[in-house]
C-alpha cells in the first residue's frame, strides 16, 4: 500500500510542478472572479426561485378563477362532454384552462374540457364532491398520458359533486427554461467580464510591485544601491517604495562609512607595522647592541606594540558597536561620571572633580560611562603635567568634560570628531584619533549630540547632551 500511494504522490506533485506559477497577479484574479461567481450566483438563484414561485402562484390563481367561474356557471356544450352546468354562463373557451373534469358526489368522473382520458379521483376529491362546502378546493399534480398537469378541484356544495380544472404545465416548464438558460448566460457574461475587470485591476496593482521587484533584483545582481526607484501614488506601495529608497539611502551610507573606516584604518595600521618591521629588522643584528640601544628598542618595540592594541580594539568597538546590545535602564547621570572619573583616577594619578545633581535619563550604562571615559583619558593626554584638577559637570542630560591643556586651534573644532583625525600638536601623543568618534557615536545613538569649544583661559571644553529617550535605530544613529 505504501509504493502505490508514493507513486500517486510523486505523479501528483509532479502534474503541480508542471501548472503555471501561482503569482499575486493571478491570486488577485482569481480571487475577484471567484467573488463576483458566487455574487452572481447568489443572485440569480434567489431571482430565479422568486420568478418561479411568481410563475406557479400566477398559475395557481388562474386556476382558482377559472374554477371557480365554471362552478358559477358556465354552459357545458354537449360536444365536449356532456352535461350542463347552470344557464346563463360564459363559454368555455374564454377561460385560461386545458382540462375540465367533473366528479360527481358517487365518485364518477366525466370529462367536460381537454383530454377524453378521465382521472382517477383522489380521496380528497371524494370528500370535496360529496361534503364540499361551495367554493372550498385544493391543488395537485397530475399527469394525463404524457402530459402533466396542474389541477384545482373544487367543491360545488349542497351535495352536487365537484369540479377539478388543470392546465399543462409545458409552457410554464418553457418559461422557466428559458429564464434559466438566460440567468446562466448572462451570469457567464458577467463572470467573463469580471475576470477582464479583475486582471486589469491586478495589473495596475502588481504593476508597481513589479517595478520593486526589478529594483531589488538589480541591486541584488548589481550591488548599485543608487538604482532608481519610482512609483506613484499616496497607496501602501507607495510607502513601501518610499521605505525601500530610505533603507537603500542607508546603506549606501553604512557601505561608504565602512569603506572610509578600512581605508583610514589602514592608513592608520601602516605607521606602527611599519614602525615593527623596522624595529624586527634592527633586532636580528641584536647581540651587536649595547644595553642602552638594546632598552630602547625594547621600549620602542613595546610603545608600538601597545599604540597598535589600542587602534585594533577600538575599531572592533567602533565597527562592531559592542555596545550595541545593551539593554537601555534608568541611570543616573553623575553616578555614571564619577564610576568613570574613579577609574582614570586610578590609572593615571590625576585630579578630577565631578560636579552633578541626581537627574535620571533612559541610556545604555556601559556606553555613556565608556564615553566620559575616554573624554576624561584625552583630557588627560593632552593635559598631562597640569597641577589644576579636570573639571567633569554632569548635570539634566548634559555632561561637559573640561582641561586646561593647550586646547585646539578654532578651526579644527568642527572635525576633531572625524575618525582618525588626529591635530599636529597631537601626532606625537599616543592614540588612534578614535576616541572622540566613538563619543560622538554614543551621543547620537541616545538621541543628543557631542560638540567642542575652547575653554575661556586655556584649554578644552567637550559636552555631550543626551535626550530622555533611547532609539539605536534612528536616522541620527
Amino acid at each position: 500500500m505504501t509504493k502505490p500511494r508514493g507513486r500517486r504522490r510523486a505523479r501528483v506533485e509532479a502534474v503541480v510542478r508542471r501548472l503555471p506559477a501561482m503569482t499575486l497577479r493571478r491570486r488577485l484574479v482569481l480571487a475577484f472572479v471567484a467573488l463576483v461567481a458566487m455574487a452572481v450566483t447568489l443572485v440569480g438563484g434567489i431571482s430565479y426561485s422568486a420568478t418561479v414561485a411568481t410563475v406557479h402562484g400566477d398559475a395557481d390563481d388562474s386556476l382558482v378563477s377559472a374554477a371557480g367561474a365554471v362552478a358559477s356557471g358556465v354552459t357545458m356544450p354537449r360536444h365536449r362532454g356532456g352535461g350542463d352546468f347552470p344557464a346563463g354562463s360564459r363559454d368555455l373557451d374564454e377561460l385560461p384552462i386545458s382540462l375540465i373534469q367533473r366528479v360527481s358526489p358517487a365518485g364518477v368522473v366525466t370529462a367536460v374540457l381537454g383530454p377524453t382520458q378521465r382521472l382517477v379521483p383522489t380521496a380528497m376529491d371524494l370528500r370535496l364532491a360529496m361534503t364540499g362546502s361551495p367554493g372550498l378546493g385544493h391543488f395537485e399534480q397530475r399527469r394525463v398520458g404524457d402530459t402533466s398537469f396542474r389541477t384545482y378541484t373544487v367543491a360545488l356544495g349542497h351535495g352536487r359533486g365537484a369540479v377539478i380544472v388543470g392546465r399543462s404545465t409545458a409552457d410554464s416548464r418553457r418559461v422557466l427554461a428559458r429564464i434559466a438558460l438566460n440567468t446562466v448566460l448572462i451570469g457567464l457574461g458577467v463572470v467573463l467580464l469580471a475576470a477582464l475587470v479583475g486582471w486589469w485591476i491586478a495589473r495596475q496593482i502588481t504593476r508597481r510591485l513589479g517595478t520593486l521587484s526589478h529594483a531589488a533584483e538589480h541591486v541584488a545582481r548589481t550591488g548599485d544601491l543608487t538604482a532608481p526607484i519610482e512609483t506613484g501614488g499616496r497607496d501602501e506601495v507607495a510607502s513601501l517604495a518610499a521605505s525601500i529608497r530610505t533603507m537603500l539611502a542607508q546603506l549606501a551610507q553604512s557601505r561608504d562609512a565602512q569603506r572610509r573606516l578600512i581605508e583610514d584604518a589602514g592608513h592608520e595600521l601602516r605607521t606602527p607595522l611599519t614602525s615593527l618591521r623596522t624595529n624586527a629588522q634592527v633586532m636580528r643584528h641584536f647581540e651587536k647592541l649595547d644595553g642602552n640601544d638594546r632598552a630602547h628598542l625594547l621600549d620602542d618595540v613595546d610603545h608600538e606594540l601597545t599604540e597598535l592594541t589600542e587602534l585594533v580594539n577600538e575599531l572592533v568597538e567602533l565597527a562592531t558597536d559592542t555596545h550595541e546590545s545593551e539593554p537601555p535602564q534608568r541611570a543616573v547621570i553623575g553616578q555614571l561620571a564619577e564610576r568613570a572619573a574613579d577609574r582614570v583616577r586610578r590609572r593615571t594619578g590625576r585630579e578630577i572633580v565631578v560636579t552633578a545633581d541626581d537627574s535620571e535619563l533612559t541610556v545604555q550604562a556601559g556606553a555613556i560611562e565608556r564615553a566620559i571615559g575616554n573624554l576624561l583619558e584625552n583630557a588627560v593626554k593632552f593635559d598631562p603635567d597640569s597641577a589644576a584638577p579636570i573639571e567633569v559637570d554632569a548635570r539634566g542630560g548634559t555632561v561637559r568634560v573640561s582641561d586646561r591643556g593647550p586646547g585646539v586651534p578654532p578651526e579644527e573644532l568642527a572635525v576633531i570628531f572625524d575618525r582618525f583625525h588626529r591635530s599636529a600638536a597631537s601626532r606625537s601623543l599616543p592614540g588612534s584619533g578614535l576616541g572622540l568618534a566613538i563619543v560622538q557615536e554614543i551621543a547620537e545613538r541616545h538621541g543628543g549630540t557631542a560638540t567642542a569649544s575652547l575653554r575661556p583661559g586655556g584649554g578644552l571644553c567637550v559636552t555631550i547632551t543626551l535626550a530622555d529617550r533611547f532609539s539605536p535605530n534612528s536616522e541620527e544613529a
